[in-house]
Formats: C-alpha cells, structure tokens, sequence
C-alpha cells in the first residue's frame, strides 16, 4: 500500500497547487503504476495462495475497461516511455482571501480531467487492494487450518 500512499500525497499536493505541479503529477502516475511492480515483486512472495490471488487480479486489471488498462499505464507509458509530454496543468481559480480553488490537468485529446481520473484510479486501487488482502487473509487462514 506505501506506493498508492505516495500517489494520495501527490494527489492531495496537486489539489493544494503546490508547486511545482508537474512533479506531482509525475509522481501520482509513478506510484499508481508501482502498485503492480511491488504486488508482483513483493508481495506475491507471501505464500504461495497470495501468489495465485495476485496473478488472478493482475491479469484482471490488464483487461480493457479498467482504471489500470485504460489510465494508470497508458499514462506512465506516454510519460516514462515515450515521453509524450505532461499535461496541460493549471490553477484555474482563486477565492476571495487568494487561496486556490481549482486545479486543472487537461489530458491530451481527451474531455476528462486529469485529477479527476488520478483521484478515481486512486480508489479503484484502493478497492482492488483491499479486496485482493481479503481474499489472501482467507486463503491463507484456509491453509492453516488445513
């Protein structure tokens, strides 16, 4: 979960306008996408019932139609592989006492806002994960009482 913490606190960097604000938005995308390395690399390595259940929701998630197959890594791929440049980033508003209201991230070719579609990928990770440590918590105790 430390990476999708990391991709909160750039979310919630990004939302404030603290500068610099393509930092953050890099980072968000880094760590979002990191999820899946350390579930891979890491965590798949608690057993070997952790390991199928993993598998099972990587390969879920890299079907067309999710948060990760249609935001999370096309957007590291264009930033980390092909340097498709960084959205169009932008504080739009201001408040009376000049406290900044709103952020904007216009994505290329596309109505969506970037922050909305950082803070909904977010979530989507965060309900993924803790579906996926139920079911390991499950299995793992089905195996120890086996």
């Amino acid at each position: 979960r430390d990476p999708l913490t990391k991709a909160w606190d750039s979310i919630h960097a990004l939302e404030s306008g603290e500068m610099p604000l393509e930092s953050h938005w890099i980072a968000a995308i880094t760590a979002l996408r990191s999820v899946g390395h350390v579930l891979a690399k890491e965590d798949s390595r608690i057993s070997p019932e952790a390991k199928k259940i993993i598998e099972k929701h990587w390969n879920d998630w890299k079907q067309p139609g999710t948060w990760f197959s249609s935001f999370i890594e096309p957007m590291r791929n264009n930033l980390l592989k092909e340097w498709g440049g960084i959205p169009n980033i932008y504080t739009e508003a201001y408040g009376e006492f000049g406290e900044l209201i709103v952020v904007r991230i216009e994505l290329q070719d596309d109505e969506d806002d970037g922050l909305y579609c950082l803070k909904e990928s977010a979530n989507w990770l965060d309900t993924e994960l803790s579906e996926m440590e139920s079911e390991i918590y499950a299995a793992d105790d089905d195996a120890a009482c086996s």
